[in-house]
């Protein structure tokens, strides 16, 4: 029914999926990226805000909201940091259309990931959350677990020289990021010591495992 299009132009995409009938909402941070994706054609935006799990924005929800009052005109869905239903609400009375919401779902039963990533969601909480730019070159909210700390957050010098280097940053990067989310995704669906486990702050309301129906309650009830 839709496709959601991240960390790169998604002129192609829209083009072959309205083609298809299908609709493309663009992962956006900031009113930049919202209008070239609106002049593309995409059918809404995802407004990634600095609350946001996994990569994220730099402006809060509001600040984006303000932003693109009166210059966006598809619908803006906000993305990051609603774990509650006052979260949810407080968004939808900025004027925003809908939510994207993914941390709260991660410790859900039907979630196919391995126990202790949904475990970890219940054990740690918001001030657990750090950024990381070692996953994929841009910034990447993550657990900080012990091997976390043990790795670091920054890449390093050598990745650094590289990555501003005009003629191999779009290959530095996509090797990188193609790392980086090899080891989020092992961690992810199986029982290893790398603990690279992706979330946003909005785990700080995860309190239990708990199926997909009973998380969805608390967020509208």
């Amino acid at each position: 029914d839709f496709i959601i299009t991240s960390l790169g132009s998604p002129k192609e995409i829209i083009q072959k999926c309205k083609a298809k009938g299908i609709k493309v909402f663009c992962d956006v941070i900031n009113l930049e990226m919202a209008l070239k994706v609106q002049d593309l054609g995409a059918d809404g935006i995802i407004a990634v805000n600095n609350s946001a799990g996994g990569h994220l924005g730099k402006l809060s929800a509001k600040e984006m909201m303000d932003e693109f009052k009166g210059k966006i005109t598809i619908p803006v869905i906000s993305a990051g940091g609603v774990g509650t239903k006052n979260g949810l609400e407080e968004k939808i009375n900025f004027g925003f259309s809908g939510l994207s919401i993914g941390s709260p779902f991660i410790a859900c039963e039907e979630a196919d990931i391995s126990p202790e990533y949904k475990q970890a969601c219940v054990d740690y909480g918001r001030n657990d959350i750090v950024i990381s730019t070692k996953m994929s070159g841009s910034p990447c909210t993550i657990i900080n677990t012990p091997y976390v700390q043990k790795v670091g957050t920054k890449q390093n010098w050598l990745e650094k020289i590289l990555g501003k280097n005009k003629r191999l940053k779009k290959w530095v990067k996509m090797i990188t990021f193609f790392k980086g989310m090899k080891s989020v995704e092992k961690a992810a669906f199986s029982s290893t010591y790398k603990t690279v486990w992706c979330a946003g702050t909005s785990i700080e309301h995860t309190t239990k495992i708990l199926p997909i129906k009973d998380i969805v309650k608390g967020l509208v009830d």
